[in-house]
């Protein structure tokens, strides 16, 4: 089995209370690691999500995990978390504009950012 698509499970009440999204991916991981016929990826919508799964498989030996996101927890869960996200943290310009568009700024306008994206390889896939 080369890929599979695990349904998001429905949460009741807050999604993020008391570390509800986390348990939520890990209980994912665990029943997509309990399959018969498992994936040999996995490809998270975050990287919280993916770091989580980290703990429910032997990565990378059964299965490659991926996240999105790039945050620092990645690169230093064991295995280090290959990711996609951002090229760059600096976002000077866009919160600049934000406060400008917030605030009403008379010359404030709907402006396009730009914001390329890298694949980042670490050890998890």
């Amino acid at each position: 089995m080369d890929a599979v698509a695990v349904p998001r499970r429905k949460f009741r009440g807050r999604r993020h209370a008391r570390g509800g999204a986390r348990k939520a991916a890990f209980a994912n991981a665990r029943a997509l690691a309990a399959r018969k016929e498992r994936p040999t990826a996995l490809f998270a919508e975050s990287d919280l999500a993916a770091v989580t799964a980290l703990h429910a498989f032997s990565v990378p030996g059964d299965i490659a995990v991926i996240g999105c996101g790039n945050i620092d927890e990645g690169e230093f869960s064991r295995p280090a978390l290959t990711t996609i996200g951002p090229e760059t943290t600096h976002y000077e310009r866009l919160a600049d504009h934000l406060i400008a568009l917030i605030s009403g700024t008379p010359r404030a306008r709907p402006t396009l950012f730009d914001v390329s994206w890298q694949l980042v390889r670490r050890a998890s896939a």
